[in-house]
């Protein structure tokens, strides 16, 4: 019905013949470093699937996944990561850290770095999946200076003319320092680029603020 390119998603609509039983979701704040997890899917014969692991991480993939060192393949894709209570922590797709194209993620097939997206996340936009949209990443057009996401500042080295951010009143040399009223310390794909927790036509503030030579001022 509809797909989430940004998170590797498909709303599938099936026809059942009675009603079948909905696994609750475990509460994202609740999903914790350290927990048990369990990966549920199926083999291309249909056998019931499983592995056993912990969650190893949260926020991963800019803030988009859980990461489970339980081991994922293409069996259960699709499937639930759940806690030892039988909650839904997530649906395990496949996400890479590295790469955005269709078959990222495969390197990672039974490696012990597995990712599912928070059922939380898909709540948010399971109406637009209904509705038959596809969504995709958005894009704010700034280029960050330096390389080392984990480390270097903030700092917009290119806002792009005509491009969100640059209508927004972004510019080159700004230093973001908040995104979503959190303090964003490093490059920030993470804190301040539509192009990874939103989807292009979400309609909002997202409130970010930046420093330029000394003032501080609120973004779009």
């Amino acid at each position: 019905i509809g797909r989430d390119e940004a998170r590797k998603l498909v709303l599938l609509k099936i026809d059942a013949a009675e009603k079948l039983p909905v696994a609750a979701a475990a509460p994202e704040d609740e999903i914790t470093v350290g927990q048990w997890s369990v990966a549920v899917g199926r083999t291309f014969d249909s056998t019931p699937n499983i592995s056993v692991g912990i969650v190893s991480a949260v926020h991963r993939i800019w803030g988009k996944a859980a990461q489970t060192d339980a081991k994922i393949s293409s069996a259960n894709y699709g499937g639930p990561l759940v806690d030892l209570r039988g909650r839904v922590l997530g649906v395990l797709v496949p996400l890479s850290p590295d790469h955005r194209e269709d078959v990222s993620g495969a390197e990672w097939y039974d490696s012990g770095i597995g990712f599912a997206v928070p059922l939380e996340h898909i709540k948010k936009i399971l109406p637009r999946l209904k509705a038959g949209e596809t969504l995709r990443p958005g894009l704010i057009g700034v280029r960050f200076r330096g390389k080392n996401v984990s480390a270097d500042p903030p700092l917009i080295a290119k806002a792009r003319a005509g491009a969100p951010a640059f209508e927004a009143g972004l510019r080159d040399g700004d230093r973001a320092v908040a995104r979503r009223h959190r303090r964003a310390r490093r490059t920030i794909r993470r804190h301040l680029g539509l192009v990874d927790d939103d989807v292009v036509g979400f309609d909002e503030e997202v409130g970010d603020a930046v420093r330029r030579e000394g003032a501080h001022r609120a973004g779009a």
